[in-house]
């Protein structure tokens, strides 16, 4: 393996841990700035876990294809990366959460940073891999662009389905709109 891209991808991680844990800790401001909108959580639900993962996860993808001589399985590896974190962190969630019916932030900030070595280790196990035949990268292209569509449109166009649902104040509004 390549250690520049394994070093790449530990700093990716602690990037990640750093990027989500600042992300919770202005989980109570709230904003109408769309800017804002893609970054921090606006409630508890399933979605904006997922969100304060996957921003900074993709910013960093786009950041270490610009300064990082890439290998070929490096789209494969990232895509099964954030397939494996967003399964995981709402998994965690929703574990702890049916259990205990408390919300803390740093058992939240605990499940992102599992989720992010979760997927750190899948990523590094499949650049590990030797070179993916060209339509199985080509498909994890598409496949991170239709995550990118799929996280903005979620991001600005939510609907009353379960995954935007607060499961603390069971509702889909902003917190300070509870008040």
């Amino acid at each position: 393996m390549n250690y520049d891209i394994f070093i790449w991808e530990i700093v990716s991680f602690v990037s990640i841990c750093i990027i989500s844990s600042i992300i919770y800790m202005y989980f109570e401001y709230q904003d109408s700035n769309k800017f804002y909108k893609l970054f921090v959580p606006k409630n508890d639900s399933i979605w904006e876990r997922i969100k304060v993962l996957l921003a900074p996860t993709l910013l960093l993808i786009l950041i270490e294809m610009l300064l990082v001589n890439v290998t070929p399985n490096f789209m494969f590896a990232k895509l099964i990366s954030i397939v494996a974190m967003v399964m995981v962190n709402p998994l965690l969630f929703i574990i702890y959460f049916n259990f205990s019916k408390w919300d803390m932030v740093v058992i939240n900030v605990l499940t992102t940073i599992s989720s992010a070595l979760i997927g750190l280790l899948v990523s590094v196990l499949v650049l590990n891999i030797p070179t993916l035949p060209d339509p199985i990268i080509y498909i994890s292209m598409v496949g991170i662009i239709m995550i990118i569509a799929f996280y903005l449109i979620a991001t600005f166009f939510q609907t009353n389905d379960f995954i935007f649902l607060d499961p603390v104040t069971k509702k889909i509004n902003l917190k300070k709109e509870h008040q």
